[in-house]
This record gives C-alpha cells, sequence and structure tokens, in this order.
C-alpha cells in the first residue's frame, strides 16, 4: 500500500505541499504560506541572539535563509506559516462591544461575518501584503496519519518588536 505524503497533495496532477495556497483567517492573525517575499524581514528577526536563542536557531547569512526557506517549503514533515497581524476589515460600527485592554483603556473590538473573513484569501495578494508580519506557526509531523504514535508538534514565535500590533 502506498500513503500519500501527509503534507502534500496533488492538484491538477502536480504535487504541491498542503498551505501553498492556504490563508487561515482569525480574528486578530491571518496565517500564509512563508515564502520567499517574507525571507527578508525573517531574517532580519533572526539576527537578533536573544530571539534565535529563545527558538535554538542558528545565525544564518540571507542566501542560507532563502535556502532554508524553500527546503521548508519542499519538506513533507513541515509546514511553515507566516503571522501577519489583522486589523478589522471594517470600522467599528455603534453596535460594536468596548473592553478594557491589559493596560487600563478601553478597546474596541469588532467582528466580521464569516462571509467577510472568506473574502481574505491568499488569491487577495494586496490585501495580504499589506499585513504586518509578526511571527512564524511552524507544524511538525511525526509519524503517519493513522499511526496510534501520530502527532504534531506545533511551535509559534512572534517577533518582541511585533508584539503591540497584538494588542491593537
Amino acid at each position: 500500500m502506498r500513503f500519500k505524503p501527509r503534507s502534500l497533495l496533488y492538484y491538477n496532477g502536480h504535487l504541491m505541499k498542503i498551505n501553498a495556497h492556504t490563508a487561515i483567517v482569525g480574528d486578530t492573525v491571518v496565517l500564509v504560506p512563508y515564502r520567499t517575499e517574507h525571507v527578508e524581514t525573517y531574517h532580519t528577526w533572526m539576527q537578533n541572539p536573544q530571539l534565535r536563542d529563545l527558538t535554538a536557531s542558528e545565525e544564518l547569512t540571507l542566501e542560507e535563509e532563502h535556502a532554508m526557506q524553500q527546503s521548508w517549503q519542499e519538506d513533507e514533515d513541515k509546514l511553515t506559516f507566516i503571522v501577519l497581524a489583522r486589523r478589522p476589515l471594517r470600522p467599528p460600527s455603534p453596535d460594536s462591544d468596548e473592553q478594557p485592554s491589559n493596560n487600563g483603556t478601553a478597546t474596541t473590538t469588532t467582528t466580521t461575518t464569516e462571509e467577510e473573513d472568506l473574502k481574505l484569501t491568499i488569491n487577495d495578494d494586496e490585501d495580504i501584503k499589506s499585513l504586518p508580519m509578526i511571527g512564524d506557526v511552524n507544524l511538525f509531523f511525526k509519524n503517519q496519519r493513522g499511526d496510534p504514535e501520530f502527532e504534531v508538534e506545533c511551535e509559534v514565535m512572534i517577533a518582541g518588536s511585533c508584539l503591540p500590533f497584538l494588542f491593537c
């Protein structure tokens, strides 16, 4: 019996990563595939020795970081997403809830409808590119799906200088 790799799929006869054209849209963040256009910002973050230490990462040159991005893009045992900060898609309405933030000031929260969320997809390049990068999410697959020992390890990294975006 042949198994399809866990994080790869076939589309029109071509092998591709499951997350190659996937944007996961949340209330405050959007997860998109780690692509070439993200490498320079990611590389800049990883110049911080403290961040490298916290993520058990080695210092890489920009060229090595591009090679690493390509490797992660093709690795069937990993899925990597870049975390983008998301602001509300529409201005607050008079019906929105006001909640105190961590620092005691009032913040307004709005939600979008599921239909509006679905409009923000990986094909909305301008919308996606306008969102600031704040971190990454790595999923590591261990064993095969269906195996009693199958598990997925998830690592989330938010770059320290990006934390204010989480509290907007």
